[in-house]
């Protein structure tokens, strides 16, 4: 069932101590980072964002197992490059304590508006049909979040079917990557986040 246009579930363990975050700047927020474990055992990150009464109310820390529901969110700023910089993070609603808790979760319900019509191609590396494409989601132009998803096989030639600006439903998870990133000042590790796309909600 359809929770909203922007619904995440995450149980994982907390990566690092949380933070003052920089972003939301008209208020006091905290940021961490969460990691959650798949089933195939590959470790999955995500930039947890909240108010300091949420993120602090129970005391978390590094290393202790929690329970996320919130809404994925992005900021872009520019750079000292000149060039524009998304974060792709998730907004905390609410954040438990949930230490017995065994298996992690990851959970991911979008609505939202195809920026492009998506275009499947033939991924050499794994064999499998893949598109990348930017879903908007918001209700107003003040708090749109342009959130960068990618999927695979059937449901990439699925999604190729619809066009820009066709408003989709769509389920997955919230998975993280690493990549180098090659500039005059050489090689610099970076980590991207998008959500994995495992079908549409009809």
């Amino acid at each position: 069932m359809l929770q909203s246009d922007n619904w995440v579930r995450l149980i994982g363990k907390v990566a690092q101590r949380p933070t003052q975050s920089t972003i939301h700047k008209e208020r006091e927020c905290y940021t961490t980072v969460l990691h959650m474990k798949r089933l195939s055992g590959v470790i999955d990150s995500a930039i947890i964002i909240a108010s300091k009464e949420k993120m602090l109310k129970d005391d978390v820390r590094e290393g202790h197992k929690v329970s996320i529901t919130g809404k994925i969110q992005t900021y872009s700023k520019y750079g000292v490059d000149g060039k524009r910089h998304v974060t792709v993070y998730v907004w905390a609603d609410e954040i438990q304590r949930v230490d017995d808790v065994t298996e992690d979760v990851d959970i991911v319900r979008l609505t939202g508006v195809l920026k492009s019509a998506p275009v499947v191609r033939y991924a050499k590396f794994s064999g499998k049909n893949v598109t990348d494409f930017i879903l908007r989601v918001g209700t107003r132009p003040e708090n749109y979040s342009f959130i960068p998803c990618v999927a695979w096989n059937n449901v990439a030639v699925t999604l190729s079917r619809s066009g820009q600006m066709e408003t989709i439903r769509l389920k997955g998870r919230l998975q993280s990557r690493d990549y180098l990133k090659v500039s005059e000042k050489g090689e610099e590790e970076k980590v991207a986040y998008e959500v994995s796309i495992i079908g549409l909600i009809w």
